[in-house]
C-alpha cells in the first residue's frame, strides 16, 4: 500500500462523528458504511456499595441496615468505612467535622471474676462519634453506649460486647440467626445497643452466676436500655423510618427475652459436667457450671404477695401491639424472614379464624363457652404436637399474643382454671431444654402452678368437676413427662404447706 493510500485512510478515519466498519464480504456487492457514534452518556460512580456487591460486580441500592441483593440471598451485609479525607478523617462526616469527636483510650474495664469468659479489648472508639452513614466494624464498638453515661457499673459494655461477638448470636439467641442486621442497627440506636448488652451480661450471668459484677452490669444496662427505649417509643413511627422501625421490633423482642429470664444470684452456682467438648477444650460444649435450672418454685410469682409480680408478663405481651403497629413498615422490613418464621403459612398460631378441632373435650368443657380463652387453647394445642428445638422458639412464644389483658388479671388473682392454661403452656416451654434462657422460669412456674393446684384440691372437688380436673392434672404432667409425685423438692414443700390456710 501506498503512502498516499495510507494518508487516505487516515483522514477518513479521523472524521469527527464517524467510524470504518470492514466488511469480511464481497467488496462489489456494497459500498463501505458509515454510521453516527453514539457517546456513552456521563455517569457518576458510586462506591458506597456493599462489599459483597463490590465483589460481584453489581449494583447495590446501598439500603440500611442491608442492601436488597443480600437481603434476598440472606448473606451478611458490610459496607466499608468512609473514604478518609486530606487529613486522615472520613470526609463529609461527623467525625471529619468534629476533630475531637473521635477518640481511641484504653479500656476501663472492671477485672471479671473467676469462671467470666469475658476478655479485654485494647482500643474502643465512642460511638456517639460514628457517623450515621458509616458501617463501622464491630470491634470498633466502644466502652461507652451512652453519650449521656459518665460512668459504668459493673462488668464494661465493651468487655460485654466482645462477649456476644465471640460466642455469636446464635449462642447467646439459642434460635436460627433470622436477624443479620442487629450490630449496624445497634451503632445507631441506643436502645438496641443496650439491649444487646444486657442480653450478652444475662448469657454470662447464666454460665457464671457467682460473678457480682455481671449482675451489677445486667442491671445497670438494661435500666439505660429501657428509658432509650421508652423515648423511642414515644415519637410517631412515620417519622422515625423503616431501620428505626426494624431496631425498635428487635429491642422488643429482645426486651421480651430478658423479662423472661428468672435473675440469678450467688446460690444459683451448679455443676452440670457431660464430658470435655470434641475439640477437647472445657468450653460451651464442656458444660461449665452454670446457673441451678430447677430453681426453688416459691421464687415464683404464683407464691409471690408483690402487685408487681406479673410485670414481666405485662411487658412480654406489649410486644403484639408494636408488631401490630408497625405492621405497614413489614414489606421492606429486613426482619421479614424472622416473621416467617414465626408462624407456618396457614397461620395455625397467629390466625383467628382456625377451628378448634385439635383442642380436647376436656379442656373444652373446663371453659364452656369463654371465647376469651378459645385462641390461647388453639395455640395450646397446637404446640402439643411441635417439636421442641431452637428453631421453633419463636413459635413457642406465639402464645403470648393470644393472651388480653383479662387473662393477666386472673392470672394475678390465681383464678384455678386460668393458672391451668398457663401452666400448660410452662409444661410445652419446659421442653426447650437446649436454650439456656427458657428453662429457669419454665421450670419454676410449672412447678409452682402444679403445686398451688394440688394445695387448692381442685382434683378432689365433689361431683363432675373432680375426675375433669384429674384428667387435667394428668394432661398438665404429660406436657414434658413431668412426675409429680416422684418430685422430692415439691413433695418436701407440700409436706410442709399442710397446715396453709385454704387458697
Amino acid at each position: 500500500m501506498g503512502a498516499s493510500g495510507l494518508s487516505q485512510e487516515q483522514s477518513d478515519a479521523s472524521a469527527p462523528g464517524f467510524f470504518q466498519v470492514i466488511s469480511l464480504g464481497d467488496a462489489s456487492s456494497s459500498a463501505q458504511q458509515t454510521r453516527d457514534y453514539k457517546r456513552r452518556r456521563t455517569h457518576k460512580k458510586s462506591r458506597g456499595g456493599c462489599s459483597a456487591c463490590k465483589l460481584k460486580r453489581v449494583k447495590c441500592d446501598q439500603a440500611l441496615p442491608t442492601c436488597l441483593r443480600c437481603r434476598r440471598n440472606q448473606r451478611e451485609c458490610v459496607y466499608e468505612h468512609p473514604k478518609t479525607g486530606p487529613d486522615g478523617e472520613p470526609a463529609g462526616s461527623v467525625v471529619g467535622q468534629t476533630s475531637t469527636a473521635l477518640v481511641q483510650r484504653p479500656l476501663q474495664a472492671s477485672r471479671p471474676e473467676r469462671g467470666t469468659t469475658t476478655m479485654t479489648m485494647t482500643k474502643a472508639v465512642r460511638l456517639d462519634a460514628i457517623s450515621a452513614t458509616s458501617r463501622p466494624n464491630f470491634r470498633t464498638l466502644c466502652d461507652q453506649p451512652f453519650p449521656d453515661s459518665d460512668q459504668e457499673l459493673g462488668t464494661s459494655s465493651a468487655a460485654l460486647l466482645h462477649h456476644f461477638e465471640t460466642v455469636g448470636r446464635i449462642a447467646v439467641f439459642d434460635m436460627p440467626d433470622f436477624v443479620r442486621s442487629i450490630l449496624p442497627l445497634a451503632v445507631r440506636h441506643s436502645h438496641l445497643r443496650g439491649t444487646v448488652i444486657s442480653v450478652a451480661a444475662s448469657h454470662l450471668c447464666h454460665w457464671a452466676p457467682g460473678s457480682r459484677e455481671n449482675r451489677i452490669a445486667l442491671l445497670y444496662q438494661q435500666n439505660m436500655a429501657m428509658q432509650a427505649y421508652r423515648q423511642a417509643l414515644s415519637m410517631p413511627l412515620a417519622e422515625q423510618g423503616q431501620a428505626a422501625i426494624d431496631a425498635l421490633l428487635i429491642t422488643a423482642m429482645i426486651i421480651n427475652m430478658l423479662a423472661f429470664i428468672v435473675p440469678t444470684d450467688e446460690s444459683d452456682v451448679v455443676m452440670e459436667w457431660h464430658g470435655a467438648s470434641k475439640n477437647g477444650h472445657q468450653g460451651w460444649l464442656g458444660r461449665s457450671p452454670s446457673a441451678n435450672l430447677d430453681i426453688d418454685p416459691r421464687r415464683s410469682w404464683v407464691f409471690s404477695t408483690q402487685p408487681n409480680r406479673l410485670v414481666w408478663l405485662a411487658v412480654a405481651m406489649g410486644l403484639a401491639p408494636l408488631i401490630e403497629a408497625t405492621a405497614p413498615w413489614r414489606t421492606n422490613s429486613s426482619l421479614r424472614d424472622l416473621f416467617a418464621n414465626s408462624d407456618d403459612e396457614r397461620r395455625i398460631l397467629s390466625g383467628t379464624w382456625q377451628s378448634v378441632h385439635r383442642v380436647p373435650q376436656a379442656w373444652l368443657d373446663l371453659f364452656g363457652i369463654d371465647r376469651r380463652i378459645k385462641r390461647p387453647l388453639r395455640v395450646l394445642a397446637e404446640l402439643w404436637t411441635l417439636p421442641a428445638n431452637g428453631r421453633t422458639v419463636l413459635l413457642y412464644f406465639q402464645f403470648l399474643s393470644q393472651l388480653t389483658p383479662e387473662i393477666r388479671h386472673l392470672l394475678f388473682v390465681r383464678d384455678h382454671k386460668t393458672l391451668w392454661l398457663f401452666g400448660m403452656w410452662m409444661g410445652l416451654l419446659c421442653r426447650l431444654v437446649d436454650v439456656w434462657w427458657v428453662p429457669r422460669r419454665a421450670r419454676c412456674d410449672f412447678r409452682a402452678i402444679r403445686l398451688w393446684l394440688d394445695l387448692a384440691g381442685v382434683h378432689r372437688r365433689p361431683g363432675p368437676d373432680g375426675p375433669l380436673w384429674r384428667q387435667l392434672l394428668h394432661d398438665l404432667d404429660r406436657t414434658w413427662q413431668y412426675d409429680f409425685a416422684g418430685d422430692t423438692m415439691v413433695q418436701q414443700m407440700r409436706y410442709s404447706f399442710q397446715h396453709m390456710p385454704s387458697v
